[in-house]
């Protein structure tokens, strides 16, 4: 690796507008490999994304952090399982590709996946809830060279650019009150379920980092 390559820090603090369900363009500041801005999709959940992605190997370490600046309570779309011990390093990000024909999104977030779609790879997700003021970490380990991992054939996130210079990590929130706990008999305390669809994805706030720029070759 080259000294042009070596990792750098991607950090991103995104305020969010509550209520706006659209896209808009947010300068990012400069970036070292020209990126510039940061493409992000506002939502009814405002929280702020800290994310720093590193090369390791021949593998991307991602930390990340959301910190739930709401009046109320909201969920993270983290997938992570009730029995996973906080902090640990996981696999399964989907990685789909990003807002450019040169950027990649590895991702913990809901897709707008159509509801009668059949073989789907993952139907959806799980959250965490994340109160008021509250932080919810998670550190995310993803092999190189990047491969494509969508939610589903169709709605889940679109193939790789064929030459990916950068990746992004995102991460879904939404108020929790859309998404409420399950009721159900030997389900654990406060667990919630998400599927992938076009209505969730209404709910949903994504919050994104900065490109990192993947090493080449």
């Amino acid at each position: 690796m080259t000294p042009s390559r070596l990792p750098r820090r991607a950090v991103l603090a995104i305020l969010v507008v509550t209520g706006a369900l659209a896209t808009i363009a947010g300068c990012g500041g400069d970036d070292e490999a020209g990126g510039g801005g940061t493409e992000v999709t506002t939502g009814p959940a405002p929280a702020e994304l800290d994310a720093e992605i590193t090369t390791v190997g021949s593998s991307l370490r991602i930390a990340w952090r959301v910190t739930n600046t709401a009046d109320g309570d909201l969920v993270v779309f983290d997938d992570r399982r009730p029995d996973e011990a906080p902090g640990s390093e996981r696999t399964g990000a989907f990685v789909t590709a990003g807002q450019d024909d040169a950027t990649v999104e590895v991702a913990r977030r809901l897709f707008p996946v159509p509801d009668d779609l059949e073989g789907v790879q993952a139907y959806g997700v799980t959250a965490s809830l994340l109160p008021a003021g509250a932080t919810a970490e998670g550190r995310e380990m993803v092999l190189l060279p990047l491969d494509y991992a969508p939610a589903a054939s169709e709605g889940g996130g679109e193939p790789l650019p064929d030459r990916p210079d950068r990746v992004v990590f995102c991460v879904g929130v939404a108020p929790a009150e859309d998404f409420p706990a399950s009721t159900s008999p030997g389900v654990p305390e406060d667990y919630r379920f998400a599927r992938h669809s076009a209505a969730n994805v209404d709910r949903q706030t994504l919050l994104c980092s900065e490109p990192f720029d993947l090493p080449a070759g």
